[in-house]
Order: C-alpha cells, then structure tokens, then sequence
C-alpha cells in the first residue's frame, strides 16, 4: 500500500522504454533502473523523448494533438495501452535516424557545392571510403529498424479494436512516410557519395595515364639518343 501513482513500464528490445502514467520522479527512477542494461548507448544529443497525454470518455478512440482518447471501458486494458506504446515506441526510434540522417546531409552537402564550384573534391580516397562505411552501416542499422517499424506477431491474434488503434496511431506519426522519407535519403546520399568516388577514381586513373604517357616518353627520347649515339651523330657534330 502506498501513496505512489501506479502505472505501466513498457521495455521493447530495440532500445525504448515506454512509461504510463507515472510521475517524473517515477520515471527518472525507470531510466536509472534499465541503463545499466543498456548497449550500444546513444549520445545525449541524439536521445529522443516523445510526450503523449491520455484521457477516457465515452466515445471511439481516436488520436489527436499527442492526446489519446480511450473509451472508459478501454482504459484501464493492458494490451490496449501496449499497443499504444508501441507505436510511440517506434515512432521515437524512427526519430533517431531522422535526426542521424539529417546530420550525415548537413555534413556532406559541402562536397557536391564544391564540385559544383570547384570541378573537384578536397578530400581524400580513405575519408571519402570512412563516410561510405558510415553511411553504410546506418542503413543497415535503418533495415533492422524497418523489421522493427512492421505490425508486431502480437497484434495478429489481438481483438480488431487494439490493431485498429495500433493502425491509427502509426497513421497519425506518418511512419510509413517517414521510414520511406529516410531511406530515401539514405539512397541519395549513397548515389552521391558513389559519385565522388567514381569522380576521385577517375582522377586518379587520369593521373596514372599521363604519368604512363611520361614514362613512354622518356624512354623514346633515351631510345633515340641511344640510336644517335650508335650511328655516330652526336660524334660528327663534335668533330
């Protein structure tokens, strides 16, 4: 027995906690509890925290401005608040990439400006292969992330009321256009980068071109005054 307001601790696999109806205190004392779980921790910039507000009445559910509205006979029914949950769950990590794609943009859009401006790239062929890696493993981190964003097994033996609410709340976080949002970006910025390398690797080639071109050529001259030197013309010259 205690004074405490009781709620709901919801923890998903890929790295969310969702709490219900629980005071600040309370939920500071959740996030303590569950880091020394954690893997792979994100930096504080990159943290994500959503804040949704609920309340019951006596009417369909629906979602609007970051509030759910239960029915009462709803409110209190566990699957229906997981189910909740779990959208804002993805919803919330689908926002760290959001946020990880927008900085990977902001920190290469100099590259295509400058060889716009410049015809060349001032960077080199092993920072150029460093940011495909990166680039590369966020959308690998993007795919587990899009196995996570589809409707979980639990929905499919759960009554229609809890996955048509799953279904509204995922319409109302537009996940399905944000996922594609990101992973096109991801595209672009994997054809850009693909382009500079192409662009360096060309240079490149172009540099071992002429430095063959050069090699020939000297060895022609060496060749012909080799010849010049055998049939006597340096020698008439002189004498």
């Amino acid at each position: 027995e205690t004074d405490e307001q009781l709620g709901d601790v919801f923890v998903f696999s890929w790295g969310l906690v969702c709490c219900w109806g629980l005071m600040p205190h309370q939920e500071a004392w959740v996030r303590d509890m569950v880091r020394d779980c954690q893997l792979d921790i994100l930096p504080p910039a990159e943290a994500e925290t959503d804040e949704f507000h609920y309340r019951c009445e006596v009417q369909a559910p629906f979602v609007s401005n970051d509030t759910v509205t239960l029915p009462i006979e709803m409110a209190q029914n566990l699957k229906m608040r997981l189910g909740i949950c779990m959208a804002i769950a993805q919803s919330t990590k689908l926002s760290v990439f959001e946020t990880r794609c927008k900085q990977f943009i902001i920190k290469t859009m100099p590259l295509p400006r400058k060889l716009a401006e410049e015809g060349r790239v001032h960077m080199s062929q092993k920072n150029l292969s460093k940011l495909t890696g990166q680039l590369y493993i966020e959308k690998i981190r993007m795919n587990h992330l899009c196995l996570a964003l589809d409707t979980p097994d639990f929905f499919w033996d759960a009554p229609d009321s809890l996955q048509a609410l799953y279904k509204r709340m995922c319409e109302y976080l537009e996940m399905e256009m944000r996922a594609e949002v990101v992973n096109r970006r991801m595209s672009d910025l994997q054809d850009m980068l693909d382009m500079l390398r192409d662009h360096n690797n060309t240079k490149h080639s172009s540099r071992l071109e002429w430095v063959v071109i050069i090699l020939i050529l000297v060895e022609v001259i060496l060749g012909v005054a080799e010849l010049a030197g055998f049939l006597g013309w340096f020698g008439s010259r002189w004498n």
